[in-house]
């Protein structure tokens, strides 16, 4: 783990007072649009157990909600992208 990653991570749980959630395979951009506003990019691997239009949905709402709380921004919109399905099965050699 680089030196900004650590900072990032103390930072968090300094501000939060919560361990650093686990954002293994997530990939998060942001625009920026007119008026302030943002607009952002998730990509994740999803875990097969779990429905993907559901958890997209969800996804959607708590990111939009989140980086408006965080950033006082107007969020335009969230676009997520399931970058691949984790099985759990090995894969084929």
């Amino acid at each position: 783990m680089g030196v900004l990653q650590q900072n990032t991570r103390d930072l968090w749980e300094r501000a939060t007072g919560q361990s650093y959630p686990d954002v293994a395979g997530v990939e998060v951009s942001l625009a920026g649009g007119a008026g302030g506003s943002v607009g952002v990019e998730v990509s994740f691997v999803l875990d097969a157990r779990h429905p993907a239009t559901q958890v997209a949905v969800a996804v959607q709402r708590a990111v939009a909600a989140a980086v408006s709380s965080a950033t006082g921004l107007l969020v335009s919109g969230v676009a997520v992208y399931i970058s691949d399905i984790e099985t759990g099965v090995p894969p084929l050699r």
